[in-house]
């Protein structure tokens, strides 16, 4: 397994965590869902929500190798429930995508004296200033911290649309859904969407 030093100061980071999974050989390329993901890359958030077993993961895979845009891949873990470990992946993947574009926040993160809020706001002052991107979170119901939702739910609603958000879950996020339907900036991928269609 391939590790890299962690610039929050803590335990290395697994670089498998941060890369797209392996395809399985003779994977079905969804095209009417990848299309669907790829409009909705001008809103806010996407979900893919579902049961195991209806491919969410294969699908948004098949679909990120295909994005014109730099795109960042997360897969969590329970143990990213705590708020610390959740950046250091989500940072480190956005770097990986766009070198650069995680580093001040990075730093921070390292700091024992800074606040999640200041973290956040270097972040968000980076992707103001960096290319648009995509970040895949999958397994994303695995996180159990109200800490992480809403600090997720802080980024989303500063964002200047220079990053496209995307979990991938088998619930719903404790996140203001109906307020992001309602302005329209919400793409959702249900269990029927995913149901098996050749599409």
């Amino acid at each position: 397994m391939e590790w890299f030093a962690s610039h929050s100061g803590g335990e290395p980071l697994l670089t498998a965590k941060i890369q797209c999974p392996p395809l399985c050989p003779g994977v079905i390329m969804r095209q009417r869902l990848m299309a669907r993901l790829s409009q909705g890359q001008e809103q806010l958030l996407s979900l893919v929500i579902a049961p195991a077993g209806y491919g969410k993961t294969t699908l948004l895979n098949t679909w990120a190798r295909q994005l014109p845009r730099p795109g960042a891949w997360v897969s969590l873990e329970a143990d990213d429930s705590l708020p610390q470990r959740f950046w250091a992946y989500v940072l480190a993947a956005l770097d990986a995508a766009q070198p650069g574009v995680g580093a001040a926040a990075q730093l921070l993160l390292g700091d024992a004296d800074s606040t999640l809020d200041q973290i956040l706001a270097a972040l968000l002052n980076a992707l103001a200033a960096a290319q648009p991107m995509t970040l895949i979170l999958d397994n994303y119901h695995l996180i159990q911290s109200s800490c992480i939702d809403e600090s997720l739910v802080f980024l989303l609603e500063h964002l200047l649309q220079s990053l496209h958000v995307v979990l991938a879950s088998r619930s719903e996020p404790l996140m203001p859904l109906a307020h992001w339907r309602a302005a329209d900036a919400l793409t959702e991928l249900g269990m029927r969407d995913l149901g098996f269609t050749y599409a």
